[in-house]
């Protein structure tokens, strides 16, 4: 009679499988999940075959697939060496093998991810990857509506609005009455506005500011304050006519230099 000191023994059995090579088949459906290739034995025709090498295990340890189809006949034999109890290994086939998702992920599709405060896998939603890839409402911009860093926000824009900017976030706003743009890009300028008020048109018909003074329109006629209240030189020259309505003062410390013949009335 011979001892034995430890633990008391534990008896089990090992899962067995066994299949028929046909020549052409080369995965076989397991009757158990194992989590990794190296636990089970697999014997093809007497002869044992490397894992990894001579087949592989898919993701879900379900299916096992030889790196060659066996003979037809032949006897195939399997021993189960362990069961899967964790997740199984994964393997290039985990990606490369899954087919592609052809257009946007949905908000609520999920990524696995690892947490590091916790020490593990967790799933996350598409739309909480990032604030900026979840469905934005019609007729909006996405923008840092703030003084600060972080994450974009959706602004609205209505029909010849524009964003401004003032260094702490952005208003959506219309131009004004003296100054309109159409949603075609034509800007308009509407001359008997306040922004026009006190401004002329030159040769070009550009609008230039009056110094000293400004010529306003009302209604049929033009009018001009009779106090030059700035530095001012006008330049007459023999292609354009210009007039000024008198009598005119120039205010103390100022002058208004006339280079040309300038017709006062």
């Amino acid at each position: 009679m011979s001892s034995y000191i430890g633990k008391e023994p534990v008896y089990g059995v090992f899962i067995m499988q066994s299949a028929t090579g046909d020549g052409s088949t080369t995965t076989i459906t397991l009757n158990a999940t194992a989590a990794d290739a190296t636990q089970l034995l697999v014997s093809v025709g007497g002869l044992l075959q490397k894992p990894r090498t001579a087949f592989t295990l898919n993701t879900l340890g379900t299916t096992l697939t030889f790196s060659e189809a066996p003979a037809s006949g032949i006897e195939i034999f399997l021993v189960f060496l362990g069961k899967q109890l964790t997740g199984p290994r994964i393997e290039g086939d985990a990606i490369t093998a899954q087919p592609v998702l052809a257009t946007s992920p949905a908000s609520d599709d999920t990524f696995l991810i690892y947490d590091e405060s916790s020490s593990a896998l967790k799933k996350v939603a598409y739309s909480n990857v990032h604030s900026g890839v979840a469905d934005m409402a019609a007729n909006t911009v996405k923008v840092r509506d703030a003084a600060t860093t972080g994450a974009p926000s959706d602004k609205v824009l209505t029909s010849t609005q524009i964003l401004i900017g003032d260094g702490t976030g952005f208003t959506a706003a219309a131009l004004s009455g003296d100054v309109t743009m159409a949603n075609t890009g034509v800007v308009a300028l509407n001359t008997t506005g306040s922004a026009i008020a006190g401004n002329y048109l030159d040769g070009t018909m550009a609008w230039t500011a009056v110094e000293g003074g400004a010529i306003t329109t009302e209604g049929d006629y033009f009018y001009n304050y009779n106090t030059i209240s700035s530095n001012l030189t006008t330049t007459v020259e023999t292609t354009k006519a210009a007039f000024v309505a008198g009598p005119i003062t120039i205010a103390d410390t100022f002058t208004w230099t006339i280079v040309g013949e300038l017709t006062m009335i």
